[in-house]
């Protein structure tokens, strides 16, 4: 098994940001990529270069926001207490 997680190191310890589903103890490789950090200027001109782009090639981009928004929009209704219980 194969997972590429983000993490933020803080001595000896790196804090993952998503819960890792494996046994505790269990041995694990780790491999460190350190990640350029990027201010709020930078970030949103990247955003706007790649909105400004063609949205040709970006299939798989449109169908995960098209889930987003389906997901966002969606009702599942409320819990109530039943009064027959």
């Amino acid at each position: 098994m194969s997972i590429q997680l983000n993490g933020i190191k803080s001595g000896q310890t790196i804090k993952l940001s998503e819960n890792l589903n494996i046994p505790d103890d269990s041995q694990v490789l780790v491999e460190v990529q350190e990640v350029e950090k990027i201010n709020l200027e930078e970030k949103l001109q990247k955003m706007k270069e790649f909105l400004e782009k063609s949205w040709e090639g970006k299939e798989e981009f449109l169908e995960i926001m098209a889930e987003i928004d389906r997901e966002r929009h969606s009702y599942y209704g409320r819990a109530t207490n039943h009064l027959d219980e």
